[in-house]
């Protein structure tokens, strides 16, 4: 099978993994800021990351849930535009 698009496809995946990875980066790198501003040591804002982390892993099931539903191109290109705020 041949796709005529493939870089397309490609380049639309590794967008969308670069999507995650930069997120990822950021709650990361606001850690520090937010320690210093909410007065708070390094167990509590340790926290912080895990319940970002477990939050993300709660919506993988249910995002597979709505992509076998309603299409995983639909979905894909509705977490992108909300993930690029262009709703």
């Amino acid at each position: 099978m041949r796709i005529p698009y493939k870089y397309a496809v490609a380049l639309t995946a590794a967008l969308g993994l670069f999507m995650a990875v930069l997120d990822n980066t950021i709650v990361n790198v606001s850690l520090t800021a937010m320690q210093r501003s909410l007065d708070a040591d390094i167990s509590t804002i340790q926290w912080v990351i895990t319940a970002y982390f477990l939050a993300q892993a709660a919506v993988i099931p249910a995002a597979g849930y709505f992509s076998n539903r309603l299409g995983l191109k639909r979905m894909f290109i509705r977490r992108a535009r909300r993930q690029l705020c262009l709703r």
